[in-house]
C-alpha cells in the first residue's frame, strides 16, 4: 500500500524496472457512480530478467474526487474484482 502521488510514481517506476516490457489491455470500462470507475482487462508483457511472457487478468477500481484519482484498487483475478464492485460475472 502506498499513499500520495510521489509514492505512486515510485511504485510504477519499480514495477517497470522489475517487469520491463508490459502493457495494460483494457477490455471494459464502467462508470459505477459519479466517483468510481472500473476498468477490466489483461496485463501482458515479458519479464525483464527471465524473458518469460505473461498474460494475466487485471482490473482496477478508481475512486475520483475533484477530478483526481484518490484511490486505486488493483486486482489480478477477475472474479475478485467483480465481487469487490458487486457485479455478476
Amino acid at each position: 500500500m502506498y499513499r500520495g502521488r510521489a509514492e505512486r510514481v515510485r511504485f510504477q517506476q519499480r514495477w517497470v524496472a522489475e517487469w520491463g516490457d508490459f502493457r495494460f489491455a483494457p477490455e471494459e470500462l464502467l462508470y459505477l457512480r459519479d466517483d468510481r470507475i472500473f476498468v477490466d482487462g489483461r496485463i501482458v508483457g515479458t519479464g525483464l530478467s527471465s524473458g518469460a511472457g505473461f498474460n494475466s487478468d487485471w482490473a482496477v477500481l478508481l475512486t475520483i474526487s475533484d477530478g483526481r484519482v484518490v484511490r486505486e484498487q488493483f486486482f489480478f483475478d477477475r472474479a475478485d474484482a467483480l465481487e469487490a464492485v458487486r457485479l455478476p460475472e
